[in-house]
């Protein structure tokens, strides 16, 4: 890398770390371990959030290497989700899985640099290049070690990492805050409904025309061209709509279409599954059916507007009347009793028209408010980005000619390093004297697969083995002249499956 700040030198990720310990904690049977796996990494905030613990005995095979304080852990495994984290005192001496690369400070470097250098979008991005494997995508420990790093005087990587940690907490609270506002959405439209709406002075079966319970039909009536849109709960839009466009196609006679049709202002209620989930039917032109687990709701438009109605059955005092939260377990079905007691106001009309008009503006206010909390959270994101960029340029804190270049401090390390005596390799012992050939083991797993095969992950979970080993005996058992195993592509789960070739 050429133009680096004075004092920087371009190194390998190799030249900043010790060596780590490995540990095969099934010898200590009883002794309690917490773990790390990629799944206890948080890649939003790239913090270890969710160690797993087990004892010696129940210890996966991949446990093996120790983890300390202000260790950095990169997941060598689908590189590209940037898992990636600092270990946390509360973790010091634990362990980790073989799938994740320890990168452990040396004096080069200081352990938040190193931390923020490999979880940055250009390491990544560089590292991803690496990856091989189509169905298990990963890199090796070498490939992370021989990545690069830009490394500043180790003073300055201390300012740099003050100054980091100052600007990653203020975006880190504008984050939280930002992140609020589209939890809230909800209780901010409920407490609009609840300002806005009168106090009810009625129940909705004094104001309404009918309601039915969708129809059934047989599998055989659901037709791909032509026929009728039968609306479901998942064809409720957010703004409570119901839509056609999606939706499953029935043929149905002339008389059951005319007796089951929706017209313009017809209210539907989810009556099992997501109890009380409302849509308001307002397309006069189209023709469509409701679904067999919804009840269409068809109100005296004379007296009552269907909107001003459906605002009623999606306020917080709606929603309970029908059952929903509290009342959910209690009771999983709706029933159309429960809707004609609906309590609602009665108003003259133009009022109606008045009260639907303010809380559809406040709902406008709350949207454009929650868009614009997301284009700036998108924002804090590149801000994040570019801040990095600046530290790793050396723009972000001033350089101080005092300090002694990161290249003769490490002309000492690679000193030292050559002349420490050689550590004699630990023999590997076999924890089960069964287990010794990962294409035998992998291959008589396979006689007891569905018919349509396994994703990668399902296997790993089956045959124990480090993720080294049976990738490299799935890639044997998938080549040669007659291949044990073939990949399929999988259409509805949009992925590839392993399933074993029939002879």
């Amino acid at each position: 890398m050429s133009g680096l700040p004075k004092g920087w030198v371009e190194a390998s990720i190799l030249d900043t770390v010790a060596d780590y310990e490995t540990t095969d904690p099934r010898r200590t049977p009883d002794q309690s371990f917490l773990y790390v796996d990629i799944g206890a990494i948080d890649n939003s905030v790239q913090k270890i959030t969710a160690p797993k613990e087990f004892l010696g005995r129940e210890a996966p095979s991949r446990a093996r290497r120790v983890i300390k304080t202000n260790d950095v852990l990169f997941s060598t495994v689908r590189t590209y989700l940037k898992n990636v984290a600092q270990v946390p005192e509360e973790l010091d001496n634990q362990l980790t899985s073989t799938g994740i690369s320890v990168l452990r400070a040396n004096d080069a470097i200081e352990p938040g640099y190193l931390f923020r250098w490999v979880g940055s979008p250009g390491f990544i991005d560089e590292i991803s290049q690496a990856q091989d494997g189509t169905m298990y995508p990963a890199v090796r420990d070498d490939d992370v070690l021989n990545g690069p790093i830009s490394l500043p005087p180790l003073p300055e990587q201390l300012r740099i990492v003050k100054k980091l940690e100052t600007l990653s907490g203020y975006t880190t609270n504008a984050r939280a805050h930002l992140t609020a506002i589209a939890r809230l959405t909800e209780r901010y439209k409920n407490a609009a409904l609840d300002a806005r709406l009168p106090s009810p002075n009625t129940t909705l079966d004094s104001r309404l025309v009918s309601t039915f319970y969708g129809p059934r039909f047989s599998k055989e009536a659901y037709v791909q061209v032509g026929g009728v849109p039968t609306i479901r709960t998942t064809d409720f839009s957010d703004d409570g709509t119901a839509t056609t466009d999606l939706a499953p196609r029935v043929e149905v006679s002339d008389k059951d279409l005319e007796k089951w049709k929706l017209h313009g202002g017809d209210i539907l209620v989810t009556r099992t599954g997501s109890i009380g989930k409302c849509a308001l039917f307002e397309d006069d032109d189209a023709v469509a059916l409701p679904s067999a687990y919804l009840i269409r709701v068809r109100v005296d438009t004379s007296v009552l507007l269907p909107r001003f109605a459906f605002l009623y059955f999606v306020s917080p005092s709606g929603q309970k009347h029908l059952g929903v939260s509290t009342q959910a377990v209690a009771q999983p079905n709706i029933n159309a009793a429960a809707i004609r007691s609906l309590p609602i106001a009665i108003v003259p009309i133009d009022q109606q028209r008045e009260i639907i008009r303010r809380i559809e503006t406040d709902f406008a206010k709350i949207d454009r408010l929650v868009t614009e909390s997301e284009k700036a959270l998108k924002l804090t994101d590149r801000l994040d980005q570019r801040i990095l960029a600046k530290a790793f340029s050396g723009e972000l804190v001033p350089q101080d000619p005092n300090d002694e270049p990161a290249s003769e401090l490490l002309a000492r390390i690679r000193e030292a390093r050559a002349d420490a005596p050689r550590k004699s390799r630990q023999r590997r012992t076999k924890v089960d004297p069964m287990k010794t050939n990962p294409k035998e083991l992998l291959l008589a797993d396979s006689a007891e697969w569905p018919k349509n095969g396994l994703p990668f992950e399902e296997i790993a979970k089956r045959v124990i083995l480090p993720h080294d080993d049976l990738r490299d005996a799935l890639f044997d058992l998938l080549g040669g002249a007659k291949p044990k195993l073939e990949q399929v592509f999988n259409k509805d789960e949009a992925r590839m499956r392993l399933r074993r070739v029939t002879q």
